[in-house]
């Protein structure tokens, strides 16, 4: 798993580079850094955003103290421009098990994240927002909803210090990939929640013809003894199911290619549910 945790200086991006360390504990993944800082496209990177990377790197790497970290150690990383208006700090891969750099670029937040997110094929962005007030960052109030509903890849949405007891995922059973699934459990483990499978229906999909597809899903999970619920909800009452459950925990909501979903859940749906729940909003593909 390669996982691009997007940062600037507000203190919900540091919530962000815990919870994705507490994952990383977890999962070892591959990760990258970003920040994203505007400014001219000089031969040395802008110093704030800079100091910023590597500060929330000592953050991501003390949640591996007094343990074995499989990530390089700070003295080894060095300064690269592979490309015009991007700068990266990484260590040689020889060196350790697992690569973690830190990476800038120039130009609108919005815009570079979701540029990074194709260039690195990463499988999971996390970003954090504000809670109080339609989850916006200070430079650019649209971006955790723009990059949740337009990335590539999957995208979680930190709120606050999560407290996560239950999880409702939303999952396609003619769809939904592997790596979902796993990240999926990788989340309750983590969390120690509970976890709640929903299962879309409709006038031609009857509910024990959906309910025996989604079997293989169950059984995934209770042979890794997670002992999940499953729901079965009607397409046409889908958005205010979500809309409900986006106020008592985390939401995952698969929008894979051909997911099932996409064709009730819009683009546009998936921004004000990311805007308008006080929730952590995961985002899976």
């Amino acid at each position: 798993m390669q996982i691009l945790i997007a940062v600037d200086r507000e203190p919900y991006s540091t919530q962000a580079v815990v919870e994705a360390a507490r994952l990383a504990r977890n999962a070892w993944p591959q990760v990258r850094l970003l920040a994203v800082a505007q400014g001219r496209n000089g031969d040395s990177p802008p110093k704030a955003p800079w100091s910023l990377l590597r500060e929330q790197r000592r953050r991501f790497l003390a949640a591996f103290a007094g343990e074995d970290c499989p990530y390089p150690a700070e003295h080894l990383y060095r300064l690269d421009k592979p490309a015009r208006g991007v700068w990266e700090e990484a260590a040689p891969q020889r060196r350790s098990p697992k690569d973690l750099r830190l990476r800038l670029r120039l130009g609108a937040p919005s815009r570079e994240v979701l540029a990074e997110c194709r260039d690195s094929g990463c499988d999971l962005l996390i970003v954090g927002c504000r809670a109080e007030d339609a989850c916006g960052w200070s430079e650019d109030p649209e971006l955790p909803a723009k990059v949740a509903s337009e990335a590539p890849c999957s995208v979680l949405v930190v709120k606050g210090r999560p407290h996560i007891e239950r999880m409702v995922c939303c999952l396609d059973h003619d769809q939904v990939s592997q790596a979902s699934l796993e990240l999926i459990n990788q989340l309750v483990t983590l969390y120690q929640a509970r976890l709640e499978i929903v299962g879309l229906t409709d006038k031609e999909r009857l509910k024990a013809e959906v309910e025996r597809k989604m079997g293989g899903i169950l059984d995934y999970y209770i042979a890794r003894r997670i002992q999940p619920w499953l729901e079965l909800v009607d397409h046409s009452a889908f958005p205010a199911f979500l809309e409900r459950q986006a106020r008592q925990g985390l939401v995952a909501l698969w929008m894979g290619k051909s997911s099932i979903f996409s064709k009730v859940f819009s683009r546009a749906r998936v921004r004000e549910l990311v805007e308008g729940s006080p929730s952590p909003v995961l985002i899976l593909r």
